[in-house]
């Protein structure tokens, strides 16, 4: 969760819970990876739901930043939810993109390519979205 990267008001143990829930994943990659046992954390991105729903209802004053969270809303995702689809990158996605995503990770993804630097997949990563999203082409290498 983004939630484990910093401090926001208004959320001091849902961000300590998430940061709490990352060191566990990096210290079981750690001490279990050498046994062959693979340990990911998931960055599903910002999923509509009763949460989001309750945050948008927040006072300003309770929280700085409602109004970030409005404008989520108001730019979420409007498709098809049916197929896995590139998360909208300042809007709400679905709750079933997010079940594609931990799906592919979950079913798909091999051994050697489950792992990452960062201990996390990022659902918005888009060096990743061709290995889960039908029709989306690799990145480009740099030049």
């Amino acid at each position: 969760s983004g939630a484990a990267a910093g401090p926001m008001d208004g959320w001091a143990a849902y961000c300590c819970s998430k940061s709490a829930f990352l060191m566990l994943a990096r210290c079981l990659q750690q001490e279990m990876g050498p046994r062959g046992v693979l340990v990911g954390s998931v960055k599903p991105g910002i999923v509509e739901s009763p949460m989001q729903e309750a945050i948008r209802g927040v006072k300003p004053e309770e929280m700085s930043m409602v109004s970030m969270f409005q404008n989520l809303k108001k730019n979420e995702f409007q498709g098809d939810d049916s197929k896995p689809h590139v998360p909208p990158s300042n809007g709400l996605d679905t709750a079933a993109n997010a079940a594609f995503f931990v799906e592919w990770l979950l079913t798909k993804a091999s051994d050697e390519k489950f792992p990452v630097s960062s201990g996390e997949w990022d659902i918005r990563d888009a060096a990743h979205h061709h290995r889960w999203i039908e029709g989306v082409a690799p990145p480009s290498p740099p030049s």
